[in-house]
């Protein structure tokens, strides 16, 4: 079968290594879980102006030979590692629902620098068009795994994301679409900015422009799309995630009041969601946005103010508790509150503060995971200058901080308090005075 295979398939005209030929023939004749082996070992390789994955041209007759073999698991280990956009072709004309959903996943299926940045006529030329037959036609599961697809060029996402103002027989249905914008938000691409991306050092104006134009079009649904509940859950599940490459849009304010979504007394939260992200990426942090009526704006300020700027350095963090009921919610995602040494102290004690009205302690048991966390992915926010003169100043600070918690540790007791627990608190606080000195 290995020879017969290699005399056929056009590139074996070409001289061939030792090597090559004995890795084929093992191909051609191993089991089927040794060739899903070899595939997922390969390595992978990216173009780097386009970001997409690249087929070295030793891959085309080996997957060939493997294609050839018609094992269901041979197929399903191409569907997911195979490079070889002329073999993952022919696979998808033969593969059943649930292989094409893998294929869909898989960026060599689409390789090409302009495969589907142009929307075709609808069902006109079906081989040029494998991309957007998908969009149109295919089931959920295999137009999800393509939404979902990081390895495409550039340019198909921006022509997926502006595909509803199609005019004519390419134009698809608000349903469809509405999925689609619900799909995308599961994509790595869509958080992810150029200079972050696989692209980032090819130097192109238009590249440049190409990649961001997606964010804009994206953030531009909220000035176009009708307000409706479902609507508001898509946006706002996008939104969470998506990039913000620039201040690309005119009037926020009308936009947000756009999202004004409230049923009598009852405001849906998909509603808040899409007004507090927009205000999040498009509205600078301030005090009057600490203290608007309008929750998401509030939402927006926990999420994005500097505590370190000189507008915010003096603000009295208690007025949080009185202002918003989710304040320390929104706190936990924002990364300058944590990089702050100052606005964790902070963060921390107006917990413990809020405790004594609330008796819930399990904020702070969530504070203290989230520092776990962020410790590990951010350790040079928690490095301590050895030489640093208020250096003792600050281990009397951490003393009081913890005299101050076990004390409304004990006030949280309640009745349950006795001269016994007190003790035992105080013994506690001396040892760790003795410690901290």
């Amino acid at each position: 079968m290995g020879f017969a295979i290699m005399q056929r398939f056009p590139v074996m005209h070409k001289s061939r290594s030792p090597s090559e030929v004995r890795n084929v023939l093992h191909l051609a004749h191993c089991s089927p879980e040794a060739a899903a082996a070899w595939l997922a070992a390969q390595p992978i390789e990216y173009c780097s102006v386009f970001g997409t994955l690249d087929t070295p041209l030793d891959r085309h007759l080996p997957e060939y030979i493997l294609y050839r073999r018609g094992d269901p698991i041979i197929d399903l280990a191409l569907a997911t590692n195979g490079r070889s956009r002329t073999v993952l072709s022919k696979l998808y004309d033969r593969a059943g629902s649930a292989l094409k959903a893998v294929l869909a996943g898989n960026g060599s299926l689409f390789v090409g620098s302009n495969h589907g940045t142009r929307i075709p006529l609808r069902d006109r030329d079906p081989n040029q068009s494998r991309i957007w037959n998908i969009v149109w036609h295919a089931p959920l599961n295999e137009l999800r795994a393509l939404c979902s697809n990081p390895d495409i060029v550039s340019g198909f996402y921006q022509a997926l994301i502006t595909s509803w103002k199609t005019d004519g027989e390419s134009k698809i249905s608000e349903e469809r679409f509405q999925r689609i914008v619900g799909f995308l938000s599961d994509n790595p691409r869509v958080a992810q900015s150029r200079e972050e991306s696989r692209e980032r050092h090819y130097l192109d104006g238009f590249a440049d422009y190409e990649y961001n134009n997606f964010y804009v079009s994206a953030w531009t649904l909220a000035a176009t799309v009708p307000v409706t509940l479902a609507w508001a859950e898509t946006l706002a599940r996008l939104y969470r995630r998506l990039h913000r490459p620039y201040n690309c849009l005119k009037d926020i304010d009308a936009i947000i009041a756009r999202w004004q979504g409230t049923v009598g007394e009852y405001e849906p939260d998909h509603y808040r969601g899409v007004r507090s992200s927009l205000a999040a990426a498009f509205v600078k942090p301030s005090l009057s946005q600490l203290r608007s009526e309008d929750p998401a704006r509030r939402d927006a300020f926990f999420l994005t103010f500097d505590p370190a700027s000189p507008e915010f350095r003096d603000l009295d963090w208690a007025e949080f508790i009185e202002l918003d009921r989710n304040w320390d919610f929104n706190l936990y995602h924002n990364m300058k509150v944590w990089s702050s040494p100052v606005a964790r102290t902070k963060f921390r004690q107006l917990l413990w503060e809020a405790s004594k009205t609330n008796s819930d302690l399990t904020r702070i048991g969530f504070f203290d995971e989230r520092l776990e966390e962020m410790q590990g992915l951010h350790p040079e926010w928690f490095m301590e200058a050895s030489s640093d003169p208020d250096e003792p100043q600050a281990k009397l600070d951490k003393i009081d901080r913890l005299r101050s918690e076990i004390h409304q540790l004990l006030d949280n007791l309640g009745e349950r308090r006795n001269t016994f627990v007190i003790g035992a608190g105080l013994f506690i606080v001396g040892l760790l005075i003795g410690h901290w000195l």
